[in-house]
């Protein structure tokens, strides 16, 4: 069925819905994440630079104009701002040592903490200011970190939410999915979904009408090629019988006696060809065509037999070389065509040296000296009506394209190249 293959090869090549909205909420999540150290950084840049430096540059420019329109000006003495000028008694130590400008953390053992000093230079005197009792660290935790968090944990408490709703949302659409996979060629079934979903539900009647079509047009199909077997079994069995009779009678020479066994290896063929061809146009249906134990080496052997009239008049020598005992479960016909067709190339395509047939344990070659390939044509060799050994004989160039179907179907594995001699190695693996 179209659909179940179509659904089947989607669902291989991409992830599944929900496996799609879960990467859209890590990503999400990642892109909030680098958002939120990014403000992180810009709030203690922000209260560093602005809350802090700046206030306590403008402080120290205040006092300095206070101080020199009145020298007995008081020392700055708040809850966030303590001064000292070097003049002073009680200056820490570790002040004395400390440049022009703003110092971020500077340790004072006396006050038992670190705090942000800014340092400003005045006529002789030096002028300290020292910012609160929390140092920038504490302040971007409490007015940057602390806050970030929260709204972070929102945030991902939403994407959470969110992410919940969002698979309950496209289950049906995967429940849906997986009943359409399970179905099988021609099954027709209702389909079950939850209630109250309208959307999914239109498309399960959809699936499910398309899938009535396509079981219609499959028995259609069925009934189309048994049809077509029973008729051309019908003529093809009266020429076979015509063939026979001719065969006993003692007029005949042997020039037309040739000919007529001719005519009934082509119908022996043809009656073989019909089932696979078939098999090929009903390849879901299992019982179309019987699987058996096939000897590898007979069918070599006796394709050999089969096209070694193409040989005749040409100076090709032909070896067989049987390294190993291979037997296949599989539908004889099929096998005959895929190893004749190889064969049937290769003695078609040498007009002289040899064609040497190698059996290996897991692999069939036949290789020739031979015309080559093109190599343009090389990547478009198993297509219909693609010859890649030129136009000098008959055909229609479909064999290659048979015999790839038919690999294809079986699970056997099939390539055709140029050999360093200049004929085509071609190598069948099962």
């Amino acid at each position: 069925m179209a659909l179940v293959t179509e659904s089947v090869h989607l669902m291989k090549l991409n992830p599944g819905i929900k496996t799609r909205i879960a990467l859209i909420f890590l990503f999400q999540g990642v892109l909030i994440s680098l958002a939120a150290v990014g403000s992180l950084f810009a709030a203690s840049y922000v209260i560093e630079k602005i809350l802090v430096e700046e206030a306590l540059a403008l402080e120290s420019e205040y006092f300095i104009d206070n101080v020199q329109q009145n020298p007995r000006y008081p020392l700055p003495l708040t809850k966030n701002l303590t001064g000292y000028r070097a003049s002073g008694d009680n200056v820490p130590p570790e002040l004395t040592g400390l440049g022009p400008g703003f110092h971020r953390n500077v340790e004072i053992t006396s006050l038992n903490s670190n705090r942000p000093v800014y340092v400003s230079r005045f006529a002789d005197d030096t002028l300290f200011l020292l910012y609160g009792e929390q140092s920038i660290d504490a302040l971007v935790y409490y007015f940057g970190l602390l806050p970030l968090a929260t709204v972070l944990v929102v945030l991902y408490l939403m994407a959470g939410l969110g992410y919940i709703f969002a698979r309950r949302a496209v289950s049906p659409v995967v429940a849906l999915a997986r009943q359409v996979k399970t179905l099988k060629p021609g099954e027709t079934r209702q389909l079950k979904l939850p209630q109250n979903n309208d959307e999914v539900g239109t498309l399960a009647a959809a699936l499910e009408q398309y899938a009535q079509r396509m079981t219609d047009a499959l028995e259609r199909e069925q009934q189309f090629t048994s049809d077509v077997s029973h008729e051309l079994r019908t003529p093809l069995t009266v020429l076979n019988g015509a063939v026979q009779v001719l065969l006993g009678s003692p007029e005949l020479t042997d020039f037309q006696r040739d000919k007529l066994r001719m005519m009934q290896r082509s119908i022996r063929d043809m009656n073989e060809l019909i089932p696979v061809l078939l098999l090929i146009a009903r390849e879901h249906d299992p019982t179309s065509a019987r699987s058996e134990p096939c000897n590898l080496a007979d069918v070599v052997n006796q394709e050999i037999e089969n096209h070694c009239a193409l040989l005749a008049n040409k100076p090709v020598e032909v070896r067989f070389l049987r390294h190993a005992d291979r037997e296949l479960n599989t539908v004889p016909q099929a096998l005959s065509i895929v190893i004749g067709n190889l064969i049937r190339n290769a003695f078609l395509y040498t007009e002289s040296g040899e064609v040497v047939v190698t059996l290996q344990s897991k692999r069939l070659l036949v290789e020739d000296t031979g015309t080559g390939i093109q190599n343009a044509d090389l990547p478009h060799l198993f297509k219909r009506h693609i010859r890649g050994r030129g136009q000098s004989q008959p055909g229609q160039g479909i064999g290659l394209a048979l015999v790839k179907q038919l690999c294809d179907r079986f699970g056997w594995r099939i390539t055709v190249q140029n050999s360093a001699s200049g004929g085509v190695i071609a190598a069948l693996e099962f």
